[in-house]
């Protein structure tokens, strides 16, 4: 929005609206926000803001104006706002086998061609990229497939990752995303001695669960996976290690109609948070659509039931946090990054996650590999070292297709959320999106919408959400 000030040394920074209740939410592409009543709003955006009144005071603290004392603080607040634009690679996912013991309804790997597993010269030009990365803060994540299936490359990777880091002394993280069916007490107490963290898929209930999710032969999995759930959590405790296995539900149609049964199996399980993801529809998830999916509209009012509900927990005593609402927070609230690739503008393709593939092709991140279209393919680890990857042509144009305010430049949101150039043109097959259309543009909107409602007009649920960011 263009100004005619009246002095020189202040401005109105260019925000966006939306209006919440009776309240107007303004917010900047700094991700600066005010929430200002009818008369407010009428003075500001009427250019009739006075200095020193109070509201020119609570804007300018609030950093919608722009002084030249409090200059440099907006700097410092974008870089807190946007950390991960001022470092390189993070997250590694290692694909180490596109092999799985598992047949799920929604899987999202590609089903064609011949299945692979990565072998030990592959594994060992992963590390190279790892420790290439000059980001003091990596994470070396194991994908597949089923990962435990190539236990070879597994333990090589892990081993030797805390072997060499021991020499680069950065702070390394290494998770393995499991379906959890083949671990046995050899493998977990390797793991567990190497420090790594365990995430695997839990759909909610059993009948829900194993609807989803079950061996190739198909018989259930959720008994057994909750069994060995416990299992890590006893080694766990036997230990005194404070550390929590992870679980992600994938929504299927088959909890649309009652998020309780999801949420009551999760605190049962005596888990303290729940990212209730939306089911992607690409892979076995597209061709099951008809069965297992839905529309935006529908998953909103599914989310909409599952938060009033967390809330409501809540206010009993029972901790359960939301994870996407907790990440979304964090950078509304505390105007802080929380690294979640999925609010991030540009993207965090490669520059904040690169997944390799078993034969060593490189890609943007995991949705890229799995969709297996050269355009998001920066090259192959065997060949291309880890800046040659972060020189490519297709990274570039990725980023380019993945800001936000290139597509959605009214939004009052824009600031805070993030998109998919994969995803986009996965479903448009066009990399300039018409993003208004995706079900998660609508999704994401619905989100802030609802969390903005509650931050302004609901204290009780504004005292939850700031006890899920301590």
């Amino acid at each position: 929005m263009a100004t005619s000030l009246k002095t020189k040394d202040w401005a109105v920074l260019p925000y966006n609206i939306r209006k919440v209740r009776d309240r107007y939410l303004i917010s900047t592409s700094w991700g600066n926000w005010a929430s200002l009543d009818a008369d407010e709003f009428k003075k500001l955006h009427s250019f009739n803001v006075e200095p020193k009144t109070a509201l020119f005071n609570r804007l300018k603290a609030n950093n919608l104006i722009v002084t030249n004392s409090n200059i440099e603080k907006f700097a410092d607040n974008y870089r807190k706002l946007h950390a991960g634009l001022f470092y390189d690679t993070g997250l590694h996912i290692a694909v180490v086998t596109d092999k799985c013991n598992f047949s799920c309804s929604y899987c999202q790997a590609d089903k064609r061609g011949t299945k692979k597993d990565m072998d030990l010269w592959v594994a060992t030009k992963v590390l190279s990229c790892l420790f290439s990365a000059s980001n003091p803060n990596v994470r070396l994540e194991f994908q597949g497939g089923e990962p435990l299936l190539n236990w070879q490359t597994v333990k090589f990777l892990v081993y030797n990752s805390r072997r060499q880091n021991k020499l680069e002394k950065k702070n390394l993280a290494i998770s393995l995303v499991t379906n959890l069916s083949l671990l046995d007490r050899k493998k977990m107490k390797f793991l567990i001695d190497h420090d790594v963290e365990f995430c695997t898929s839990l759909d909610g209930p059993q009948d829900i669960h194993d609807q989803n999710r079950v061996f190739k032969n198909n018989s259930p999995t959720h008994s057994l996976i909750t069994k060995k759930i416990d299992e890590i959590r006893e080694e766990y405790k036997k230990r005194g290690i404070k550390k929590a296995v992870g679980a992600l539900p994938t929504i299927t149609r088959q909890v649309l109609h009652d998020p309780k049964l999801l949420i009551n199996e999760y605190v049962r399980l005596g888990f303290n948070s729940i990212h209730l993801r939306e089911l992607s529809r690409m892979g076995q998830g597209a061709k099951n659509w008809e069965k297992i999916g839905y529309s935006a509209e529908e998953f909103n009012t599914f989310w909409k039931k599952a938060l009033d509900y967390i809330l409501e927990l809540n206010y009993k005593g029972i901790q359960i946090r939301e994870e996407m609402s907790t990440f979304i927070l964090k950078k509304v609230l505390k105007k802080t990054d929380p690294l979640y690739v999925d609010l991030d503008s540009p993207c965090g393709a490669a520059r904040s996650q690169l997944a390799y593939a078993p034969n060593g092709d490189a890609y943007t991140c995991d949705e890229a590999r799995m969709i297996g279209n050269d355009i998001f393919k920066l090259g192959n680890i065997l060949k291309d070292k880890y800046q040659a990857l972060m020189k490519s042509e297709n990274l570039f144009y990725t980023c380019q297709a993945s800001l936000m305010n290139l597509w959605d430049y009214n939004s009052a949101f824009s600031c805070w959320s993030g998109t998919c150039p994969v995803m986009n043109f996965y479903h448009q097959a066009n990399p300039v999106v018409k993003i208004t259309q995706t079900a998660k543009h609508k999704i994401m909107e619905f989100k802030f919408s609802y969390l903005f409602d509650k931050i302004l007009h609901d204290p009780k649920a504004l005292k939850v959400f700031n006890d899920w960011l301590r």
